[in-house]
């Protein structure tokens, strides 16, 4: 993915390419502390923004290790990390539409079995959560109206991939009588897949999706109903609880440091300090709100020489 800029500044048109697959690379890790005091996830959170960083996250092996290491001095090693499930993430599909209208079932969205982020419509013309690779038929949405695909069955991912190469996307239900209108053509069907669906686990540091989370066996299981935040064991496994329990609790003592290498293409009589500014701002910009939310700040890194630009 790449994010190509162009400025022009004192009549000297700048070509600036960044390019993000190959360039990027975590040049150290996060450092952690074992905070002995049992606290809820929340209260955890809490402290940890207060005193350090944040709730621990773990992106490397690494990380994993030391997570390991601080559970495992103590007796009762569960502590608390910065995962956790956004069960109130819910939206549409199609352009990610905020949720005004509901048909849920009763009892639901109750995430059973853990990991239910995506949604479907009973026979009843009731909704369901449901694990995402569930194989259904489903309806996508056309110029406003609803077309049920049912000569192939997909999962909700897959469905969406669909939708959207042959249609606009999954189908977004915005009143009863559009809910009814669905009931009315899938009602022979045990399952349909609709557009809406939620963020699953994540880091409260905002740092990159947890594609690689190390759980133990059985978990996650939502055993409880409402066991939305993890704790890591003396093996450096993740399990998943209720926030409001008590338990020691890891915080990150470091924020992470990504380097973003610029090559750069200028005329000889650029100002360096515009130009380095007016990338800046840029960045920023292609980010947008993004980068506020996950607390980044962009720092140009200085040389051993004093500088930042390097000339070939």
């Amino acid at each position: 993915m790449s994010v190509c800029t162009r400025a022009k500044m004192e009549k000297a048109l700048i070509y600036c390419c960044l390019i993000a697959a190959g360039l990027v690379s975590v040049v150290d890790s996060a450092e952690y502390v074992l905070v002995d005091t049992y606290k809820s996830w929340t209260e955890a959170a809490d402290y940890c923004g207060q005193k350090y960083i944040d709730l621990a996250s773990a992106q490397t092996a690494g990380d994993w290790s030391r997570f390991t290491e601080l559970s495992a001095a103590y007796s009762q090693p569960e502590a608390w990390v910065g995962l956790y499930d956004d069960v109130d993430s819910w939206r549409w599909s199609y352009q990610e539409e905020a949720l005004t209208f509901t048909a849920w079932e009763s009892n639901q969205p109750n995430n059973y079995g853990a990991n239910e982020d995506c949604v479907m419509m009973r026979p009843n013309g009731y909704w369901r959560d449901k694990k995402c690779n569930l194989i259904c038929p489903f309806v996508c949405e056309s110029t406003g109206k609803p077309v049920l695909v049912n000569n192939t069955q997909l999962t909700w991912r897959n469905a969406q991939r669909y939708c959207r190469e042959h249609y606009i996307d999954l189908f977004t239900v915005r009143s009863e009588e559009e809910n009814q209108l669905l009931h009315n053509m899938s009602e022979m069907y045990t399952c349909t897949w609709i557009g809406l669906f939620r963020d699953s686990w994540k880091w409260s540091d905002h740092s990159a999706d947890p594609v690689s989370l190390r759980w133990a066996t059985g978990q996650p299981d939502n055993a409880l109903g409402n066991e939305n935040c993890a704790v890591v064991d003396k093996n450096g496994l993740l399990a998943d609880k209720p926030c409001s329990e008590p338990f020691r609790f890891i915080c990150s003592i470091r924020s992470r440091q990504n380097v973003l290498r610029l090559e750069l293409k200028a005329e000889d009589d650029v100002n360096v300090e515009l130009m380095m500014a007016a990338l800046l701002e840029e960045i920023e910009q292609n980010l947008g709100e993004s980068m506020k939310s996950a607390n980044v700040k962009l720092t140009w890194r200085k040389q051993a020489n004093g500088k930042v630009f390097q000339t070939n």
